[in-house]
């Protein structure tokens, strides 16, 4: 591979990497906001915030994972 065409293959994937964490950056946007206001509106199954946090983080981290693991498989060739 040419140095070239190994920057560019680095340039896109540093790319997609960007784009994944910007998305995922909206996504816990509006889970943060999401659990704003079910604070603010009272919960009916009366779990704490702490509960709700730990909910939030492994929702997060789940996709932070999810993003990885694909990123992963498309480098390999999609299969896996």
């Amino acid at each position: 591979i040419a140095t070239v065409d190994a920057d560019g293959v680095a340039l896109a994937a540093i790319q997609g990497l960007n784009s994944v964490s910007n998305e995922q950056a909206d996504q816990i946007a509006a889970l943060e906001a999401r659990l704003a206001a079910l604070e603010q509106g009272g919960r009916a199954s009366g779990m704490s915030s702490q509960a709700w946090l730990v909910m939030l983080l492994a929702v997060a981290l789940g996709g932070l994972g999810l993003g990885w693991g694909l990123g992963r498989r498309s480098q390999k060739g999609g299969a896996a």
